[in-house]
């Protein structure tokens, strides 16, 4: 009885393998190299994200985030129409760059830009809101050597309330938006700020986040709504 268990088990074992071996030749094969074929997948993810911009609305909460990790390209956002991502010749709101932000304002268009940024140092955003809380600031053409604490050395048209350089020494009160350590890490100050869109609307923002899930900095986060 015994024997024939023994027996029993090796016939079934003989066919699973056979079975096996006959899938792995009949499946299509990508790559012969795994590895190959991973990298290639998360080559091809990225280069489809670069630029992203995803917003979504909760209880009148627009949350939108923004893929700006390039250092040269700006990724523009359109707060008028919900949050989606514009061109930079349409009447986009805002304009982001790492971690540099612009408005559609002075230096940042070529004329007649009336957009801007301003706060009053508030970190509520349940708070009440006005548009007439604080007087807002148009962009300007900002430099930084990247000494003295400087994330990176730039020469860029931002708005100064929301970036000026923080190795600046002229830099206006709750600006930028960001704390920078001497270990490289970006986090945010929590300022809560009125931005003046393409058409003179009025916005409250809040920046919650520069890194996405993957810890990738470049990804800022903000919430936002319309006043």
């Amino acid at each position: 009885m015994e024997k024939n268990l023994q027996i029993f088990k090796k016939s079934i074992f003989l066919i699973l393998t056979l079975a096996l071996a006959i899938s792995n030749c009949t499946q299509k094969k990508s790559s012969e190299n795994p590895i190959v074929d991973f990298l290639i997948l998360r080559s091809v993810e990225s280069a489809a994200t670069a630029g992203e911009v995803k917003t979504t609305l909760n209880n009148g909460v627009y949350t939108t985030t923004v893929n700006a990790t390039s250092n040269s390209d700006w990724v523009y956002v359109s707060l008028k129409n919900n949050g989606v991502k514009a061109g930079s010749t349409d009447s986009w709101d805002l304009k982001l760059q790492r971690m540099n932000i612009g408005t559609y304002s002075g230096t940042s268009v070529s004329s007649g830009g009336i957009g801007g940024a301003c706060t009053n140092g508030s970190t509520d955003f349940n708070a009440t809101h006005t548009a007439g809380e604080c007087t807002k600031s148009v962009d300007e053409v900002l430099n930084s050597s990247g000494n003295a604490g400087g994330v990176a050395a730039f020469n860029s048209s931002v708005n100064p309330i929301l970036s000026s350089p923080i190795d600046s020494t002229s830099k206006p009160a709750n600006s930028p938006w960001y704390d920078y350590s001497g270990f490289h890490v970006i986090t945010t100050r929590g300022f809560v700020y009125i931005i003046t869109g393409s058409d003179g609307s009025k916005y409250i923002l809040k920046i919650s986040d520069y890194y996405n899930a993957a810890g990738t900095s470049g990804n800022p986060k903000f919430i936002w709504k319309k006043i």
